[in-house]
């Protein structure tokens, strides 16, 4: 199968709309789980869930690169700790298999939700990695997407 992964302009095109509160979901999210983890990340998916009135399963797999939806099952399978591998996958949960869908969604809830950690990363394709990670320009890639707090 071939997957058709968007450009970083089809993802940033036009602003996404969410439901009132899922915002402030991912903040107070945040607020209470500094150094995310595969489980804080679980927790934020179900927290997500519950809001959207859906359900999910959440899984950690580990196979690296294994993070996918698998709709049969409504399960999230997740080989790291990325808030926004994350959020993508929840995406596909909530609207179906369209890469396009998901990383517009996810993406632009995290830019919204912590917009100054979304300024210190770039696109990899259709990724948001770390600048610094990606000027060096290493065949294996690191990704940060720890939102920065300030004050």
């Amino acid at each position: 199968m071939i997957i058709n992964y968007p450009t970083k302009h089809t993802i940033l095109s036009s602003p996404v709309t969410f439901r009132k509160g899922a915002i402030r979901i991912l903040q107070t999210w945040y607020k209470a789980n500094k150094k995310h983890t595969y489980n804080q990340n679980k927790q934020l998916l179900h927290n997500l869930a519950k809001f959207y009135k859906t359900s999910i399963s959440v899984f950690n797999t580990p196979t690296k690169n294994g993070d996918c939806y698998i709709p049969k099952q409504k399960m999230i399978c997740l080989s790291g700790d990325s808030l926004i591998t994350a959020l993508h996958e929840f995406a596909h949960h909530l609207y179906g298999p369209s890469e396009t869908t998901a990383c517009r969604w996810s993406i632009w809830l995290f830019k919204k939700a912590f917009p100054e950690s979304y300024n210190k990363l770039t696109f990899k394709r259709h990724m948001l990695v770390r600048k610094q990670f990606y000027a060096k320009k290493t065949h294996s890639c690191q990704y940060d997407d720890t939102p920065t707090t300030t004050g």
